[in-house]
């Protein structure tokens, strides 16, 4: 039996590179910035599977902001973003200032293909 080795991330994010190219590109409706990556795959892949005509997408809070409303039953897409934490300082508890550190954190939000919104009404 052969032993399977995975390609690397960078290998993998060039393929739904190559994949997404041809396609219309997944954006936020209200910055206007494409999603990257496995954003740009997950979405546009959630867009087929569900027949979305619109390639645009927003949280829910955005949403409320241009007085949209989430359609009752639609499921959100999960993206993910890292962040940088810089902690400048730490106290220690025999009160010395300490030098802090840089943390990565990764994050994420809902988002909703505009056409899982309709006006609200009220």
């Amino acid at each position: 039996m052969e032993n399977l080795q995975i390609p690397p991330i960078y290998i993998i994010e060039k393929i739904i590179n190559l994949i997404t190219y041809k396609m219309k590109k997944q954006k936020n409706k209200i910055s206007g910035k494409n999603y990257a990556g496995h954003n740009q795959a997950n979405l546009t892949s959630a867009k087929i599977f569900n027949k979305f005509k619109s390639n645009e997408w927003l949280t829910f809070l955005q949403a409320r902001d241009i007085n949209l409303k989430i359609k009752k039953g639609s499921h959100g897409i999960a993206i993910f973003k890292g962040y940088k934490h810089e902690i400048l300082e730490i106290k220690a508890d025999n009160g010395e200032i300490k030098e802090g550190n840089l943390h990565y954190m990764l994050g994420y939000h809902k988002v909703f293909n505009l056409d899982q919104t309709e006006p609200f009404k009220g």
